[in-house]
């Protein structure tokens, strides 16, 4: 068996006593600041939604070209086992692919070593509504890590699924 697989089986399902149940609450209410429409400031194409649902939340990543929306990947942030993750579900991909979170601070890092790219996602809260996110994987130094900034639509105007 592939020891990346096994490492990323064990990160999604153990944590430190206690980690998980501190940092998020029975809700996962300290990530809700997600909540809305961002717009990454580089390529303003590139949106991100996430809403508030009854079991965390939901997003989905798109382009907004001409008017017309392409959807990119399907998005959720949800209680498995009592422990949070972060489930990503691209566009063609067939399956769902999971990382396991970690609070820290004003960020939360979602981890899979198992994953091809990206193996780590970082959401950083940001203030006046913005938000950076990372992409990157944990072999080559930083080498293909990726950087965006996104600040916040003001109002709800999603339109989701």
């Amino acid at each position: 068996m592939d020891m990346k697989f096994i490492l990323g089986i064990l990160l999604l399902f153990w944590s430190p006593a206690g980690t998980f149940s501190q940092s998020f609450g029975p809700a996962l209410k300290e990530l809700f600041w997600l909540e809305g429409t961002w717009i990454c400031d580089s390529k303003p194409e590139w949106h991100e939604e996430w809403i508030k649902t009854a079991n965390g939340l939901e997003g989905r990543g798109f382009h907004l070209k001409q008017g017309k929306e392409y959807l990119i990947e399907k998005l959720q942030i949800r209680l498995r086992n009592g422990r949070p993750i972060y489930i990503a579900l691209p566009k063609g991909a067939g399956r769902e692919v999971m990382f396991a979170i970690e609070k820290h601070g004003k960020r939360f890092v979602c981890t899979n070593p198992a994953n091809d790219w990206p193996q780590v996602i970082v959401y950083e809260r940001l203030k006046n509504r913005q938000m950076k996110v990372s992409l990157g994987d944990l072999y080559s130094g930083g080498k293909k890590d990726k950087i965006y900034f996104f600040t916040k639509k003001k109002g709800r105007s999603w339109n989701f699924y």
